[in-house]
């Protein structure tokens, strides 16, 4: 509990408020986590060109983010401007992790002024920094934990947590509910019910690597009970086990 942090920036944060996060908030983490390899998801989606977001990251930023993050590996990810972001924000991110100087990396259409970031953003991100290395250091109960209720059940007890998501990019809203089954000898089997504005009920089961008898089994059963009684328009086992992976739809 308390080991998966979310740093939510707002619209128009620059270069300014990702260091912010990154050192008051991602670095002490990682330093007490001691992670054995960092893998950087290295999206480019916040760069200040980006046609779908409204974000103010530029080269620099990425840059400085790469290098303070000392990953092992980086994987690109999202990013829509091909030309005013991608050449420079990749360059950048290249030179930093081969400890090569970065500082002359600057896109044509950066403008200090107007990417400036508002004085709202570095109050609001002040505040945020206080709070979420505490979700960390000091992890709330199941009890406390935002979204999210203990359902007790006949086989033992399940965290359960509802969201709903907007995918903008396709226009679609999805109500899910995961639930996870809190063992005290494994990571615990995890269900996922998912019903959305393009699809019906969706049911996802996942044993974890390591799972004990008992999770397994259980896993196996409600799966097979899905088959069974039907009702959902897909319903997928993800096994990782037994390296089994079914899925079913009608």
């Amino acid at each position: 509990m308390g080991r998966t942090i979310n740093i939510p920036l707002p619209p128009g944060t620059s270069d300014e408020g990702y260091m912010m996060a990154m050192e008051r908030v991602v670095m002490p983490i990682l330093q007490d986590f001691k992670p054995e390899v960092v893998i950087n998801s290295a999206g480019q989606d916040n760069h200040f060109t980006d046609p779908i977001t409204n974000m103010n990251l530029t080269a620099q930023g990425y840059a400085r983010l790469t290098e303070l993050l000392q990953a092992d590996l980086a994987v690109l990810e999202g990013g829509y401007s091909i030309q005013g972001a991608l050449p420079y924000v990749n360059l950048g991110i290249c030179l930093s992790m081969a400890g090569l100087d970065y500082s002359g990396v600057r896109e044509p259409g950066f403008d200090a002024v107007r990417h400036a970031q508002r004085p709202q953003i570095a109050e609001y991100l002040a505040k945020l920094c206080d709070t979420l290395p505490e979700l960390y250091f000091n992890p709330p109960g199941p009890e406390h934990s935002a979204g999210g209720s203990i359902s007790k059940q006949d086989d033992g007890e399940w965290f359960v947590r509802h969201k709903n998501i907007y995918y903008d990019t396709d226009s679609i809203t999805e109500a899910q509910t995961e639930s996870l089954l809190l063992c005290g000898s494994c990571r615990g089997l995890l269900k996922v019910l998912s019903r959305s504005t393009k699809n019906p009920d969706c049911l996802g089961v996942e044993i974890p690597l390591g799972a004990c008898p008992a999770c397994r089994q259980r896993g196996l059963e409600i799966y097979d009970e899905a088959q069974s009684r039907g009702g959902y328009r897909y319903s997928q086992l993800i096994n990782r086990a037994d390296r089994q992976y079914l899925r079913h739809g009608f």
